[in-house]
This record gives structure tokens, C-alpha cells and sequence, in this order.
């Protein structure tokens, strides 16, 4: 019987190059060990040469320089949106064929100004004809009236007459009424920053037509989580940093709400600012950073001074032994806020102590320095 080799010789190769591409992970841990005992042995090197140097009387070069209570403040960072103090969709009161655009993006309008109009020539025929019947329906009422005067004609000839004529003039007031309704007009004084008009459109009381702003005050409003409530208040300090300006304006906050919106659990802040602030336009990004805790005699140091151990944060200062000494001693300390690189020291350091500033890297507990 003659066997085929040739699938068992496959499947063999097969299986080689599998177990070839495995990873060896007892060759990966045996390398990973092997770098691990180079770093204790390294490090076990570096403590006892420090160790020498210091039973030598070998003295670590260090500067230091001395603590004095000073202001601190942390401040949090919402983003807000730009906006002018009044921001006004325009909607349209009547229905029709938008037949003039008075106005263009950008124009500057007051109150009641026409923006746009819409098609008034079936209002305007409808207002010409009932006010050729009021003039007639007038007439015939002071004719009526002189004869009533008179004592000529009847009483219900000369109250037709009057009803009539009433009658016709409420028509002519709701007709000049609804005229105006074709007149879209600006609710506010300000200018025109968005008007997706265009003659022919059709429009309706349903969608806005335009946006006018009033730019004369300028307010940022920003949403700030529920978790400051109690730290933030109205007057507090905030600086405005505009991202796409490049620019930073100072001013308080101006208003902070009591109600919390229950959907992201946050309060609504506003900060005013004067109008004249040059290229500044609605919804424009703005990052707010408010002043939430303030200690004006505070002691602080850069964060980059304070180590950590099992036990806790330490920074290193400048003390004297028995003999007179300088020495670096380990102090540990309690922190407070940390904001913008710096942390405020609750306990473990007062104003005079020495902080060593540089050094610090390579200092252990009671060895000599030198300033």
C-alpha cells in the first residue's frame, strides 16, 4: 500500500511555524527580571556611594530659600458662550410671499424698524374698498344725525346709520391691523446677524426670520457644576480667556444662579462685559476661570518641591544639628489646594522655614548641605 506523505509533512511544517511565532513569555519574563535586578542593583550602588560620601563628610550643594506667608487663590475653568445682553429671534406675525428685504446682515436697526416685507396687495385692495364704504357709512350717519336732530325721519334709521358706520370702523382697524403684521419689524434696538431672507420666500409666524442682537453689553454665560454652589457667588472675580482671540479680559460675575437644572446638575453664571471690546461676536468660545477659595496669608511652595513615600508628602529644609550644622531635614506636610503649580501647606511648614529649592533629588534625612 503507498502512503502520501505529503499532508503529514504539511501539517508538521504548520505546527513549526506556529509554535515559532508564539511568543516565549518564560524568555520575556527571564529578560524582564534580569532589567529589574540591573535597577536594584544599580540603585543599591547609588545609596551606598551616598552613604560614603556622607560617613566622608562629603556636604550636598544645595539652595534653599526661606518661606513667607503670602496671598493664594484657586480658581476653577468652565467654558461659557459669548452672547449680547439682548438676543432676539425674529419671527414674522402674518403669513405670505416675502416681496423686500430692507435690510442685510450686519445693518444696524432700532426698535419697530422694517426689516423685511410681505406680500400686502390683497390687504392693501380689501383696506381701499372698506374704507370707501366707512366714508359713505360716515356720511350717512351725519346726514341721519342732522335730520334725528331735527326731529325728521325715525330713531332706527338714524341708529342704523350709527352701527353701520361703528361697524366699518372696526373692520378698518382690524384691517390696518393686519397690514402691519406684513411688516416684519425688529423687536429691540441692536443689528441684524443672521437673515436667511430672500424675496419670494414664503414665511410664516411658525419659524424665525431674522436675529438681532444688541451688542451694547455684552454678557458669557457658562454652566458650572452643583459642586461649587456654595463657593461661587455674585461679585466673585473671573478672568474671560477667548481661545480664538488670544485675549483675556478681566471683570465679576454678574449674576449666579439659584436653580439648579436637573438634567447635568449645574447653575447658570453671567459675566458682563463692556461692549467695546473689539471682535467679539455671539456664541464665540470663553474660558472662565473663577476664583473659588482664597487665603490671603497662606504658605505656599511650587509643587515640584514635595516628594511622596509611604508615608506621605515631604519636602526637604534646612536645619542645624547639635554641633551647628546645616543639615537637610525630611518634613512632612499636609497639603491644601494646588492650583497653576504652586500648593498651599496646611501643616508642617511655617514662614521662616528654609525650603530646599534644588538638590532635593538626591538628599536623605539628617545629611550635611551647604547653601
Amino acid at each position: 500500500m503507498k502512503t502520501n506523505f505529503k499532508p503529514i509533512i504539511f501539517a508538521v511544517i504548520l505546527l513549526a511555524t506556529v509554535a515559532s511565532c508564539k511568543p516565549d513569555k518564560k524568555a520575556e519574563l527571564t529578560k524582564l527580571k534580569k532589567q529589574q535586578q540591573e535597577l536594584v542593583d544599580k540603585i543599591a550602588t547609588l545609596e551606598a556611594e551616598l552613604k560614603d560620601s556622607t560617613a566622608k563628610g562629603d556636604i550636598i550643594v544645595v539652595s534653599a530659600e526661606a518661606i513667607a506667608l503670602q496671598p493664594f487663590a484657586h480658581a476653577i475653568e468652565v467654558q461659557g458662550a459669548l452672547d449680547g445682553e439682548e438676543n432676539v429671534k425674529v419671527f414674522p406675525q402674518g403669513s405670505g410671499v416675502i416681496t423686500q428685504v430692507l435690510v442685510g446682515v450686519g445693518s444696524k436697526v432700532s426698535k419697530g424698524q422694517v426689516i423685511a416685507k410681505i406680500d400686502d396687495q390683497m390687504m392693501r385692495s380689501s383696506l381701499a374698498s372698506t374704507q370707501s364704504q366707512y366714508k359713505l357709512a360716515a356720511d350717512m350717519y351725519e346726514r341721519q344725525k342732522n335730520l334725528w336732530n331735527q326731529k325728521i325721519g325715525s330713531e332706527v334709521q338714524f341708529l342704523q346709520a350709527k352701527t353701520n358706520k361703528e361697524q366699518l370702523e372696526n373692520t378698518l382697524a382690524a384691517l390696518k391691523e393686519q397690514l402691519s403684521y406684513l411688516q416684519i419689524k425688529s423687536p429691540i434696538n441692536g443689528s441684524v446677524e443672521d437673515l436667511p431672507l430672500k424675496v419670494g420666500m414664503s414665511v410664516g409666524p411658525q419659524a424665525p426670520v431674522a436675529t438681532v442682537i444688541n451688542f451694547s453689553s455684552i454678557k458669557v454665560v457658562a454652566d458650572v457644576a452643583e459642586a461649587y454652589n456654595t463657593s461661587i457667588s455674585t461679585g466673585d472675580a473671573v478672568t474671560l480667556w477667548f481661545p480664538d482671540l488670544q485675549k483675556e479680559v478681566q471683570s465679576k460675575i454678574s449674576s449666579a444662579s439659584k436653580y439648579i437644572t436637573p438634567s447635568n446638575r449645574s447653575f447658570k453664571v453671567e459675566v458682563r462685559i463692556p461692549g467695546n471690546e473689539k471682535n467679539l461676536k455671539a456664541n464665540m468660545i470663553a474660558v472662565l476661570r473663577i476664583t473659588d477659595y482664597k487665603n490671603p496669608k497662606a504658605v505656599v511652595v511650587k509643587i515640584n518641591f514635595v516628594q511622596n513615600d509611604a508615608k506621605g508628602s515631604y519636602v526637604y529644609v534646612v536645619a542645624t544639628d547639635a554641633k551647628g550644622k546645616n543639615i537637610a531635614q525630611k518634613r512632612y506636610i499636609t497639603q491644601g489646594m494646588t492650583y497653576n503649580g504652586m500648593v498651599e501647606v496646611k501643616e508642617g511648614l511655617v514662614a521662616g522655614d528654609q525650603i530646599i529649592t534644588a538638590g532635593q533629588m538626591s538628599l536623605t534625612d539628617g545629611v550635611e548641605v551647604k547653601l
